[in-house]
């Protein structure tokens, strides 16, 4: 079975940082819907117009901070894991992978009882 003995940390660092954009521009959004509940109390509890634009200019300035930050963090927390799985796997071998040759759709072929499509 093929093993999994390195990983390039740049590389990894640069999946995970991708990953944390994506989950830092969702967590933004969700921080950004958050501070549209305030704007709409804003509504019905005398609060200034001021303060609620504010609060909404500041939830809009979170989706971008979270974002980067969670890039940032992505790329180094990648890079480190990526590093330390590295000298595990000299210590302790790799990840054992099973890879399939081909992958196929099962179409009405006599004698093919395999259900899952691998031959």
């Amino acid at each position: 079975m093929p093993e999994l003995v390195y990983i390039n940390p740049l590389s990894a660092a640069k999946i995970v940082a991708a990953i944390s954009i994506v989950l830092g521009f969702i967590a933004g959004i969700i921080i950004v819907f958050l501070g549209l509940f305030t704007v709409l109390a804003s509504l019905v509890i005398p609060v200034s117009t001021v303060e609620a634009g504010a609060d909404l200019l500041s939830g809009v300035l979170q989706v971008i901070v979270t974002t980067i930050a969670l890039a940032i963090l992505g790329f180094i927390t990648g890079g480190i894991a990526a590093f330390i799985y590295n000298i595990a796997a000299g210590i302790f071998g790799g990840l054992d992978l099973g890879f399939v040759d081909a992958i196929f759709v099962a179409e009405e072929e006599p004698g093919n009882e395999n259900s899952i499509g691998y031959e």
